[in-house]
This record gives structure tokens, sequence and C-alpha cells, in this order.
């Protein structure tokens, strides 16, 4: 050890050769910018509390200055005491004893700068003549300021809010270099305390770079990082500086700083100190490589949650989770032993686990790698948020069977159940060993109840069918339902699925038929579909799944959309026709008989249709309800009106007549006179002369006085001549003679229009415009 000393006070038998203020000893080879540093610094002057003491006999209880300045390794260590008055009696003489520390981290071994604080090595007065001074080889440290007088110090926790309010303000001065902070205490020794708190609570490298002084009545005007005063000094709003109070309540923070913000460091090393753990903290700060930064304190407090047992310091979010994570792993290899990623794990679920994904994999992956005991719980809760994420991780973890099993029943399950397959699937795909325990699970599930499989089916995605189907078709009924599920979705034939499932008797029971059937085909069943279904399957299987009651809504859809297709009108025939139409309902029967007359009339060529089918069709309508039986009125109606041959029309008429009287002339009528309207003075001819040769006078007379006249109330007058022209020859084809005295054909529609145009009905509606 090499240690220089310094004396400074006012005398007249100085090394400067001068009375008054001087060095008046040191050590040979002191240099010039030590001795300066050290006169600067070490500079004394009472407060105004003191002022009027400044005679007294007893000077004791002056403060005493005892500071510390770092000059890159080496270090100046100065105590300042107030003597009295000076050889010429004049007041406010001071004594400065400084020390220069070469090397200090490594003169001073363990022990902090604070720890000389009232130690043996100062002198409190020159000694008369003394010039030279001796270099010292051992600095022993005092005990008013020692680790267990700090312990005793902090012991209340009022005195530990102050100690977050110190820490919490010295901290952005050491990260940013800039600014100094004036520390208002009762004396020197509660300076001094403070000082040994602040420092003790530092890492050895950073608690070094802090320069102090536990006295001084211009802390303005100090060059240091901390600068003690007391309450009785006049503080200039003015400067590079913050004030922090610690003889007053509350923050006390004034000018530069962070306001009172508590850090996390501060509050972290206030837990420690009331731990008892201190001395770990510091232990592990010395640690980290590259060195702690002091930019860096409120991250290594967050990685200390995670190393150390701080209950009651703030939670972390997930960020600041991630980043204690990485800072524990980079910079202090090996701290996150299996109870601290316990902690991780404790501190995660409140979040919800883990949604930063990215971060996430490369500290689980890193600690993973390291042989790092990570809990199978943490390993599972990024595991399924990585499954079900859009954006899929680069490394998902290898889990043992039993973590398969519970993501599986857990996660997975009910995501498919719900219908939600996992995100992105093709990462599902490559999980063999995940799939083969998903699979296990949905079968126990399926076991337990038979009605689920049915309620999956319409809730499962293909992709996530063939994934299942591809691992693992060892459990039966998960086959079932994948197989189910290619078949809704047309990727295999429903109809080839239904006739294997008949053959090997899979399913039984009319409710499960149903269901499967309503599995196969969620919306209308295909018209193809259908018809090969009759085609292949026996009756009681159609009945059974439903296909039979499908196929009547598919028929009725079609009808009701308009015209039936080609299909369509096939399907209805091969139904009826076949042995499958007992197994029908008879309302379905009944509608499906109407929708076939009704599409047959509308589509038949005349010489296609006999009094017979005109008999049965109406016999199907007197059965049908009354939508289905006006359907296949109309039909009939518009067939009679479309044949151009009087005698076909004429005759089939008739029978609509005789077998349906009432209904069908309503509708024949309303018909009649809408296709009329509209429709070539042939078709117009060829009504008016079967009309007029009906022998019920009634009829007669309603078909011609009223559907007729409303149906030629907009015809233009050469169409109505063109009609008139034409009622002779369609009259001999039928073999009718004219109306009684009408005087022939001719005459008689004259007659007929005069007669409607005198009662001036035609008049009234635009009758005979051009």
């Amino acid at each position: 050890m090499s240690v220089r000393q310094l004396h400074y006070t006012s005398c007249e038998d100085g090394l400067e050769g001068i009375q008054g203020f001087q060095v008046s000893a040191t050590t040979p080879g002191l240099s010039k910018f030590f001795v300066d540093l050290a006169v600067r610094s070490s500079a004394y002057e009472a407060g105004p509390g003191l002022v009027e003491r400044l005679a007294d006999d007893d000077l004791s209880t002056f403060p005493i200055a005892f500071g510390y300045t770092p000059a890159e390794r080496a270090a100046l260590l100065f105590q300042s005491r107030y003597v009295g008055p000076d050889f010429t009696g004049r007041l406010g003489n001071y004594f400065a004893h400084a020390l220069v520390v070469d090397d200090v981290d490594r003169e001073l071994g363990a022990a902090l700068p604070i720890d000389l604080w009232r130690s043996q090595v100062w002198s409190g007065i020159a000694r008369g003549g003394e010039t030279v001074l001796p270099e010292l080889d051992t600095l022993p440290p005092g005990t008013a300021a020692d680790p267990s007088a700090t312990r005793r110090f902090l012991g209340t926790s009022e005195q530990r809010a102050g100690l977050i309010r110190l820490v919490s303000t010295v901290q952005p001065l050491l990260a940013t270099g800039r600014g100094r902070l004036a520390l208002v205490v009762p004396d020197d020794q509660h300076g001094a305390l403070w000082l040994a708190a602040l420092t003790r609570s530092l890492p050895r490298h950073l608690a070094l770079s802090v320069s102090f002084v536990t006295y001084t009545s211009r802390p303005h005007e100090q060059e240091l990082l901390v600068s003690c005063t007391t309450p009785d000094v006049f503080l200039p709003a003015y400067g590079d500086y913050g004030v922090l109070d610690l003889c007053a309540p509350g923050p006390g923070v004034v000018g530069p700083g962070d306001g009172g913000r508590s850090t996390r460091y501060a509050a972290a090393v206030a837990k420690v100190w009331e731990a008892g753990a201190v001395d770990e903290v510091i232990r592990q700060a010395t640690l980290v490589r590259p060195a702690l930064a002091a930019g860096e304190l409120d991250l290594f407090a967050t990685a200390l949650t995670l190393t150390m047992d701080l209950a009651g310091t703030s939670t972390l979010d997930e960020q600041e989770l991630l980043a204690g994570l990485a800072f524990a792993q980079d910079r202090l290899p090996g701290s996150l032993r299996s109870g601290m990623w316990q902690r991780v794990v404790d501190m995660l679920t409140p979040l919800g686990g883990p949604h930063d994904l990215m971060r996430w994999c490369a500290v689980l992956r890193s600690a993973v790698n390291r042989a790092e005991l990570v809990p199978t719980s943490l390993l599972v809760a990024y595991f399924v948020a990585a499954m079900t994420a859009s954006e899929v991780p680069t490394w998902l973890p290898k889990l043992d069977e039993t973590a398969l099993a519970d993501v599986a029943h857990r996660v997975l399950l009910p995501l498919i159940v719900n219908g939600d397959a996992p995100t992105p699937v093709d990462r599902l795909a490559e999980q063999h060993d995940l799939v083969r325990a998903l699979v296990r699970a949905l079968d126990r599930r399926l076991a337990a109840d038979a009605t689920e499989s049915y309620r999956l089916v319409e809730r499962m995605r293909p992709e996530v069918a063939r994934i299942l189907l591809t691992h693992d078709r060892t459990a039966p009924r998960v086959a079932m339902v994948t197989d189910i599920v290619f078949a809704r979705h047309g990727l295999t034939d429903p109809v080839a699925f239904l006739a294997s499932v008949a053959h090997n008797g899979a399913v039984r029971g009319h409710t499960e038929w149903q269901s499967l059937g309503r599995a196969l085909w969620p919306g209308l069943l295909s018209t193809a579909d259908a018809r090969r279904a009759l085609r292949h399957l026996p009756p009681e299987v159609l009945a059974a799944a439903g296909v039979l009651e499908r196929s009547v809504e598919r028929i009725l859809q079609d009808a009701d959309d308009g015209e039936m297709s080609e299909d369509g009108i096939l399907l209805a025939k091969e139904l009826l026709g076949s042995a499958c139409v007992d197994w029908i309902p008879a309302g379905g029967r009944a509608s499906l008989q109407a929708v076939h007359w009704a599409t047959r009339f509308r589509r038949a060529a005349p010489p296609g249709i006999s009094e017979r089918d005109v008999r049965e069709a109406l016999g199907v309508a007197s059965q049908a309800g009354i939508e289905l039986s006006d359907r296949i009125l109309v039909a009939i109606a518009l067939f009679l009106l479309r044949v151009r041959d009087p005698l076909i029309h004429s005759t089939l008429l008739d029978v609509a007549l005789d077998t349906e009287p009432r209904r069908f002339l309503s509708v024949y009528c309303e018909v009649a006179r809408a296709e009329l309207a509209r429709a070539a003075p042939e078709a117009v001819a060829t009504a008016a002369v079967v009309w007029a040769a009906l022998p019920n006078t009634r009829i007669r007379l309603r078909l011609i006085d009223e559907t007729l006249a409303e149906a030629m109330s907009g015809r233009r007058r050469r169409d109505l001549n063109k009609m008139g022209d034409r009622l002779e020859p369609i009259a001999r084809h039928l073999g009718a003679r004219a109306p009684r005295q009408s005087g022939g054909w001719r005459n008689w529609w004259q007659a007929w229009r005069h007669l409607h145009e005198r009662r001036g009905l035609l008049r009234r509606l635009g009758l005979g415009r051009r």
C-alpha cells in the first residue's frame, strides 16, 4: 500500500513560506494536481447556524467534512474540521488532512471510502514544525459508519424510505454523468450514515465513482456528486444541482433529477436491506459481465426479482419480465436455478401467459440449451401459445408424454370441439406425438358421450381431420368422425360412405341415423346425391338417415325456385316409381305428387296428356295443401290455353270442369285473363270458340262475358279483327256451330264487340286504339 498525505491550515510556518492558509506538511512526491485538488475539495466554512459559536472553547460539536473524490484509478480522501482561531487570533481556521491513493480499488481492499469516516488515520490538528509526512501502509477503518452501523441506521421503514428517495435521485446522476445533489441532513454523522447507505447499496465499482462530502455550507459550489449540508444553510435556486431534504418527510426533491420517482433498483435494495441480504445483492452485481453500468441498475433489479425473493416489490409486466430474464441469462450465467424459474411462472400466470412469443422463444430456447431446470408448466404455456398463434416462433420445446397429454386435453381438444382449429394447422401436423395424444384424448371423450361425435363433425375443419387421420387410425371413433368430416365437405363421396356404414353396421338406432344424415348433408341434399343414394341404398337406410325426406325437400325447393331441372324431374319420377315411396310420410308423398303433376303439365306437349292424367292430377290437387293444389290447377290451366287443337282443349276442359268444377274454374279464369291479354289472335280465337261451345250456360257466360272481355280490354282493334277472322276455321275443326241467332261466327264476334263497347267496358279501358 502506498498512501501519501497532505496537511492544510492557516499557519505561519508552512511549506509556501507565507503566513495564512497554506500546505503545512506533505509527503514528498505528491503531484501538483492532487495538491490543488486537495486544497480545493477540503475547503471548510462553518454554516450560518455555527457562526455565533466560532469562538467557543468546545469545538467537538462542529461538523466534520469528510470527503472523497475519484480521479481515474486514483482517489483523494480528506477530512476537514474547524479548529477555532489561527495564530493571529482570527476566527474561521480549519485543519484539512488529505490522503492520496494511487489505486483506490486495490488499496482499499474490500473497504469503501465511507469506511474511513472517523478513522484513526486522520489528524485533528497540525503538529508544529512538521513539514514532511510519511507514506502510510495501512488505512484502518472507522466504526461509526461501518456495515453494522449502516444496518442499524436502516432498521426502520422510515429510514429505508429515505434510502429509496436517495438512491432513486442518485441513479440518473450516475447514469448520465450530469448534475449534482445537495443532501440536507441533520448533522455530519447522519450525512456519513446516508452516504454509507447509498454506497453500500451500489455495486463496488459504482460506489467508488460516487464523490461526496459529509458536510459543506456551500453545496452549490461543490464539484462533488453528493454534498451533505444542514438545514441552516441557504441553497440558491440556480445551479446544476438538485436538493434532497432527508430531514423532511415526503419526496423532498427539488431541481434536476426525476422529481421523486422511485426506481425499481432503489425499491429492491431497500427490500434486501430489510431482509439482511444486501451483501448477496452486491455479490451478484459484481458477477455481472460486462460490468454493470449505472443505467442498467433497474434492469439488474428486475433480474433480482427472479433470482431472489423480493416479495413486496412492484410487479413486472411481460416486457420487464423478459428483459430481466434475458439480462440474467446473458450477464449472470447460472443465476436462474429451478426455484427462480418457478418465480417466473408465478409472475407470468397473472399476465395470462406468454404473448411476445419471439422473445420468449429466445429466452426459453437458451435456457433449455443450457440445461436450466425450466418448469414444465412454463414450457407448456409457451408451447400452447405458440401452437395457437398466427405468427409461429421458430422453436418449440420437446415435451414429455404427460405434458403432451395435458396440452391435448386441456387446450387443443376444447379448440377442436368448439370449431376453433389451432393456427396454423401445419404446425400441428409437424407435432406427431402431440397429434397422437390429441387422438387419444378425443377418443376418450367420444367414448364417454356418443352424441358428441355429430356435434364435433359440425365444427371440425377438414384440415384438422386430415391431420388426425394421417397420424393415427387406431381410434375407431375418431376415424369415424374424420371420415364424416371428409364426406360432409365433399372431399369423399357421402353416398359411398353412407353405404359403407350401412354395410358394416357401425350405426344403430333411428336417432344416430338421423344425426349421421344431417352431418353428411348440412344443407339441402343435392339432386345428384339424392338420385345416387336412391340407386345404391335400401329404403330403410334412406328413411332412417333422412335422405328420403331431404330428397322431397330438395324437389320442393327446386319447384319453389322456378323451373325444375331435368335431374329434379327425374328424381321426383324415380322416387314415385320406386319402393321408397312407401317409406315417405303421407304429407311428403302428396307434396311430391303435386310437384310431379304440376311440372308435367307445365312441360308437356298436347299429345302427352290424357283425360286420365287430368283426373289423376286434379285428384292429387284435392288432397294437397292450398299452395300445392293451386300449383297443379295453374299448370293444367296453362297447358289447356297452350293447346292449339280446339278439340283437345275442349275435351280436357270438360274433364277438368266435371272433376273439380268450382276451384278449377276460378283458377282457369284467372290464368286465362292474364294469358289471353298477350296471346296471339289464333290462341284467343281458339279459346273463344271452345268457350262459346260449352253446354253449361253459367260457365259459358262467365268465360265469354267476363274473362274474355277483361282479357281483351287492352288489345288493339286490328288484333280483334284478326281474332274474328280465325273463328270460323277453328269452329269447323271443332265441329261447333255459331251461337243461336247470331248469323254466323263473324256476326257473333261483331255483336260481342259491339255489346261490350256499348256497355263502355272496352272504351273505358282504352280499347280501340290503333
